[in-house]
This record gives structure tokens, sequence and C-alpha cells, in this order.
């Protein structure tokens, strides 16, 4: 969207994927590599440890955001795990995801259902 706005088509993207994050990641890594020519996209931390990442934010005085306090690890689904702590922390925001996914209400009333 950026390359978009930007009209900057050619502009590479850079992300924080990791191939240690999971034996999927590290399979597409080694299958593919850390740079996708055709995307235009290069994986810059993939062979970096957490403890890593984590030194290099923190050299360079860069927080992490809060869902990180709240869930140790980025946004990654409409599932309780992510929803509860944002529904507790950040109301807004679910009422946010909520407006976009209605139904991602469902994911809360399910969990209090199980057995405790």
């Amino acid at each position: 969207m950026l390359r978009e706005d930007l009209d900057l088509p050619q502009a590479w993207n850079a992300d924080g994927v990791r191939a240690a994050d999971s034996p999927n990641r590290r399979m597409a890594m080694v299958t593919h590599g850390p740079k996708r020519e055709h995307l235009r996209k290069v994986s810059a931390v993939w062979d970096w440890r957490i403890a890593d990442v984590r030194a290099a934010l923190k050299r360079h005085d860069c927080p992490l955001p809060p869902e990180y306090d709240w869930f140790n690890r980025s946004f990654d689904g409409l599932d309780y795990r992510f929803l509860a702590p944002i529904k507790e922390h950040a109301p807004d925001d679910y009422q946010r995801i909520l407006d976009w996914f209605p139904l991602a209400d469902l994911e809360i009333f399910r969990r209090g259902l199980q057995p405790q």
C-alpha cells in the first residue's frame, strides 16, 4: 500500500520474519531464501535469534508495541489468545475488530462456555 500511495513501485519491503519462528517459515526460507526478487521483499532478520532482535531494538531505543506485554508477540489472528487481552487493555481497538469482524465476539463467548 505504501508503494502505491508513494508511487514507489520498485521499492523493496523488508519484514521481520525469522526462519526460527515456525517450521513452515524455516521451510520457506530453505526453499525460497530470505530475498524474493519477484515480490521485492527481503526478510532482513531471517537468521537472527529472538535475543538478537530484542537486542537490536533495545540498542536503537525502539520500543516494542504494547501487545508484546499482553501476549508476548505480534497480533496474529482472531482467536482467544489475542482477542481477550485486546478486549481488556484496548476496548476501542476491540470494538474496531468487531466492526470489521462482528462474529469475533463469539470466540470470547465460546471460551466462556468451556469448563474451567
